[in-house]
């Protein structure tokens, strides 16, 4: 059966260095396909974003052609998007392969560090957009297995953590908050470890946990502009929930005991927690049956611990 091998991470991650390192170590034939490389090929220039549909579509011809042979893919692309993959893997379900999903994870500070020496460069605007775009993957979207690459040191990952947790004592300068970034999440996570009290099925130290850092992203995506990028009286978090289910990884590589299914989780529980705001009816039904059944009731706890600690 050949395998699919589908990498996730933001530019200046190390996503190609990594995946070229999985292709030399696989002893069976295996496709390398780079969304940068045909970028290359199509227009000269590997920095070039015209026409992105025209890159991938080429990209996803050839993966279905190379698995339909029975040969390995690594599909080498940010993919931030959780749509955007269980589309992916919606196109090849005829295929029977089995289907990776490797998380690129490393510290914004080494990110910039290392786009220094590359030749290569890609803005750090752009690297926090992609930040507070970025959806962790999950078992739920249709993965066989899902694991995370860490191109960080732990050490590091705890310094980059503890500066952004540093940065939420600061008044969210909203109508819907009171309290401090820092003071709603605390209060929060006081009123999450009560909910998981009451149910045998959650953890205490986990529903806290994640309830005590849900909105630890607002302290980088704070802006008095909208959407469209007029100027506003009150402060918004656009994208806070993404930035901030990437710093629960980096936190789990520094000093947080914990299994790589409830680090995933964890991270999907706070870019989804918006979610109910966001989505209504028929839609939000539909988007909390994706999940599966304990995930539901975790993410319940956290909404219900977000909304009291306003």
């Amino acid at each position: 059966m050949p395998k699919l091998i589908y990498m996730v991470g933001v530019a200046g991650s190390g996503k190609s260095t990594i995946a070229m390192r999985i292709a030399s170590q696989m002893k069976e034939e295996v496709v390398l396909l780079s969304s940068d490389t045909i970028r290359g090929e199509i227009y000269g220039d590997e920095n070039c974003q015209r026409d992105p549909g025209r890159v991938f579509d080429i990209m996803h011809q050839r993966a279905v052609a190379a698995l339909s042979q029975g040969i390995n893919v690594i599909y080498d692309a940010t993919n931030l998007s959780c749509k955007r993959r269980m589309s992916f893997l919606k196109s090849i379900a005829h295929i029977d392969c089995h289907k990776e999903c490797v998380v690129v994870v490393t510290t914004p500070e080494d990110i910039e560090e290392r786009m220094k020496s590359r030749d290569r460069k890609v803005p750090m605007e752009v690297v926090h957009k992609q930040l507070c775009q970025f959806q962790c993957p999950n078992y739920y979207e249709g993965w066989d297995s899902v694991w995370i690459e860490y191109n960080s040191k732990p050490e590091d990952c705890g310094v980059s953590y503890r500066k952004l947790w540093a940065e939420c004592d600061i008044p969210h300068d909203n109508p819907h908050h009171s309290l401090s970034i820092m003071e709603h999440m605390n209060k929060a996570a006081d009123i999450a470890e009560d909910l998981a009290w009451k149910d045998d099925d959650l953890s205490l130290v986990h529903e806290r946990w994640v309830a005590r850092i849900h909105d630890i992203g607002k302290a980088r995506t704070k802006s008095f502009t909208d959407r469209n990028g007029n100027p506003t009286e009150v402060a918004h978090y656009i994208g806070h929930q993404n930035y901030g289910a990437y710093y629960s990884l980096l936190f789990d590589n520094s000093d947080f005991d914990i299994s790589l299914r409830d680090s995933l989780d964890n991270a999907c529980l706070i870019q989804w927690h918006m979610e109910h705001y966001l989505r209504k009816g028929d839609a939000l039904c539909k988007f909390y049956a994706m999940f599966p059944p304990k995930f539901r009731k975790r993410l319940r706890v956290l909404e219900k611990a977000d909304m009291t600690a306003h």
